[in-house]
Parts: structure tokens; sequence; C-alpha cells
């Protein structure tokens, strides 16, 4: 494993943490129609789902922008579409906890979408910097 995928499993698996945590936490407190109980599996599935395309953006992106974009928008369609299957196949599974699921499901949706997208940033600010360099 490389030094930028490495550091992004470990600020993963804090974030993973963190977002457990707060969970626990939190389930005192969120009325019962809104607690998931399975959230735990749904942590576990972001992270590898995350991870998987953190890993394969980062493969793709080395080699030139183009190849960067294409990896990244096929990810994102492929992942949204995934989602919604997912979803959809939990509603109509299981009624009883469809509002809860999907609750959960959307909110751990934003935390990891927005830490993917906050990581690929520094990422991409960085290689922006490594090209502005000046030749020594």
């Amino acid at each position: 494993m490389t030094g930028k995928s490495g550091r992004f499993i470990l600020g993963l698996t804090f974030f993973s943490v963190s977002l457990f945590a707060v969970y626990s936490i939190s389930q005192k407190f969120i009325p019962s129609l809104l607690n998931y109980d399975y959230t735990h599996v749904l942590i576990a599935y972001f992270f590898l789902l995350t991870a998987t395309v953190h890993i394969i953006l980062l493969k793709t992106g080395s080699s030139d922008e183009k190849s960067f974009i294409r990896a990244f928008m096929t990810t994102i369609t492929m992942r949204f579409l995934l989602h919604m299957v997912i979803i959809f196949f939990w509603s109509f599974t299981h009624r009883e906890t469809a509002v809860s699921f999907i609750i959960t499901y959307f909110v751990l949706y934003l935390c990891y979408t927005l830490f993917e997208i906050l990581v690929l940033m520094k990422i991409i600010k960085d290689k922006v910097k490594e090209k502005q360099k000046p030749l020594t």
C-alpha cells in the first residue's frame, strides 16, 4: 500500500470509528423510529466502498488528468446507481425499517461523500502545487 492510500485508509478508519462513536452516543437521544439497529454494518459498507473507490481513483489518476476525470465520473455514476438499488430494494423488502434505514443511509452517504471530496481536493491541490514548483 502506498503512502497516500495508506494515509487515506488510516484517516478513513479514524473517521469511521468517530462516526460509530457519535452514533453510539446519539442512539440514546434519537427516537426509535429513526434509529436503525444495523448502523455499524452500514458504516462498514461505506468504509469498504469509499476505500475501494479511492484506491481505484489513485491508481487511475496517476497516469493523466483525463483518465482520472473519466474514472471519477464512472465511479460516481456506478456508486449512485448502487446506492439507489440498495435503497429501493430495502424499501420494498423491509417496509417496517425503511424510514430509519433510508435516513441513516443518507446521513452516512453525506458524511462519507464529504470526507472523500475533502481528501480528493487536498490531493488535487498538492498535485497543482507540485507542478508549479520551479525547476532547480
